[in-house]
């Protein structure tokens, strides 16, 4: 008999987020029914949903991992998403259907990929991998962890002995023996044991390459069980950055990475192009660009005219049919667009709209505005001033105490990156910011042709242009799709380091 239906219903994960990103393309809002993940009966909620992808379930990488009670890790610098549970790592490249699992390289049904500002990965491959029963139909993910080799059930409307039988493997005797059953009503929320096949297990040996020496806990301070000779074939349980756990003749214990080589049967996908290094779409469909007159008075140029009204000099002349090197005149009529940026999602308080520069970001932060940075990571804050830049914005603090705070916060003048959310005009945009000063001397005037200019920047004009605030020049605040000065290409850190204050996880 069926589960006789109750007040329960099944609960939505709430809608796509606009502006999603999948390698580089903007995706549409789902239209269908979102896909629904359970974790041991729990919903598994997170501000992106998932996505159901050519028939495999895309899952937020960090909310799963969380949910399953390890953690996710994603490196700038190797493209790689780093899912941990209990002893187990399963290391995802992005935009590649290798994986590797406890250093054992094997194919996913479907790459990690970035959407929504999520780092997604597919579900019920990952589970299994991991060991967990994981039971999928259609865009319905159920997860378990067993203890024990057994997993606590909660029955949903429409469920019979029969049918549960089927969906773990198992038999409807058994179902009825380990909860003590005489009948076969179910009742929709009750709690059953259940004892389900297991996936087959991902086997992962490695043969010693070196003799090594085999240690009780993951450290070189840790007490040596003893050694093991060249040869030696091992049977890896587990792994944690450089450390496998290891099954060997002397029992379980650790290795390094550097005595052992992992027993390989595939050849890893060659690693995809960085799409961090290339300009990401950016949903700019609700901006809008509206006109206004401005009459050129004495003293104006150009140049001065667009820095005041916050746009870039080659976009004043493109409005008005000026050529370059154009002469204008006083009481000379000129058209200035004026920007009009819609809001972009924001994937929760602590997070900035992420806003392509060109397009957007100058228009918001444009030359003269002032704001205050925040840190991602520790909430600290300071104060800023646009003080010049065409592909990024070239920014100075206000005051001496604001240099200060900069300073702790980066750990010194460093072209190190860090994600901050700019705050400007009530709006909270998301940017990534190098803390090295660069290009001026505090001490001479704006513009004046000096011999020494910070950041080994040499000799040539003084781009400092706010005095007495402790640092000699400017640094760099970049939004998405910005670029160099002098290399005008994305820089692939700035990119991930604005994603990541946009929510990016």
């Amino acid at each position: 008999m069926a589960a006789r239906q109750g007040i329960s219903k099944w609960l939505l994960i709430g809608g796509l987020s606009l502006g999603a990103l999948l390698n580089g393309s903007l995706l549409s809002p789902a239209q269908a029914a979102v896909p629904q993940v359970y974790v041991d009966n729990t919903l598994l909620t997170a501000n992106v949903a998932p996505v159901l992808q050519q028939g495999v379930l895309q899952v937020p990488a960090k909310e799963l991992a969380s949910a399953l009670g390890g953690s996710f890790i994603f490196d700038a610098n190797t493209n790689q998403g780093t899912v941990k549970v209990g002893d187990n790592e399963a290391v995802f490249l992005l935009n590649s259907p290798t994986v590797t699992f406890n250093g054992k390289h094997i194919n996913a049904p479907a790459p990690m990929v970035m959407t929504g500002n999520r780092f997604m990965v597919p579900a019920d491959f990952l589970c299994n991998t991991l060991g967990l029963v994981s039971v999928a139909k259609g865009d319905l993910l159920q997860v378990y962890k067993p203890v024990n080799g057994r997993i606590t059930y909660k029955v949903m409307s429409g469920d019979s002995l029969w049918r549960l039988s089927q969906k773990f493997g198992t038999t409807i005797s058994s179902i009825q023996s380990l909860n003590g059953l005489t009948f076969d009503v179910l009742y929709v929320g009750q709690n059953l044991t259940i004892l389900p096949q297991l996936p087959p297990a991902v086997t992962v040996t490695a043969t010693m390459s070196s003799s090594g020496t085999f240690f009780s806990s993951p450290s070189f301070s840790a007490s040596a069980i003893g050694y093991l000779q060249p040869g030696t074939t091992v049977t890896i349980l587990g792994k944690s950055g450089d450390w496998f756990k290891a099954q060997s003749p002397l029992g379980v214990g650790y290795l390094y990475r550097s005595v052992l080589r992992v027993n390989q049967n595939i050849t890893p996908v060659p690693a995809p192009a960085n799409i961090f290094a290339a300009k990401i779409p950016v949903d700019t469909s609700r901006d809008t660009v509206t006109y206004q007159s401005y009459t050129v008075v004495s003293g104006d140029t150009v140049w001065s005219i667009a820095e005041r009204q916050g746009i870039l000099k080659d976009e004043l002349c493109a409005v008005n049919g000026l050529g370059d090197g154009s002469q204008i005149k006083v009481g000379q009529v000129l058209k200035i667009p004026v920007h009009h940026v819609a809001a972009q999602p924001i994937l929760g308080p602590q997070f900035g709209e992420v806003l392509d520069w060109l397009s957007q970001g100058q228009y918001l932060f444009s030359t003269g505005k002032v704001g205050k940075l925040v840190d991602l990571s520790t909430g600290r804050s300071f104060m800023i001033q646009r003080t010049m830049g065409a592909n990024h914005a070239d920014v100075e603090t206000l005051t001496a105490a604001d240099t200060q705070v900069m300073k702790e916060i980066f750990g010194g003048f460093t072209w190190n990156r860090r994600p901050f959310i700019l705050h400007v005009e009530g709006r909270k945009i998301a940017a990534s910011v190098s803390g090295m000063p660069h290009a001026g001397v505090d001490s001479a005037p704006y513009l004046a042709n000096v011999s020494w200019r910070s950041g080994n920047y040499g000799a040539g004009p003084n781009y400092d242009r706010i005095k007495g605030n402790g640092m000699d020049g400017h640094f760099d605040l970049y939004t998405l799709n910005g670029s160099g000065h002098s290399e005008p290409t994305v820089s692939a850190p700035h990119q991930v380091g604005v994603l990541m204050a946009g929510g990016l996880e």
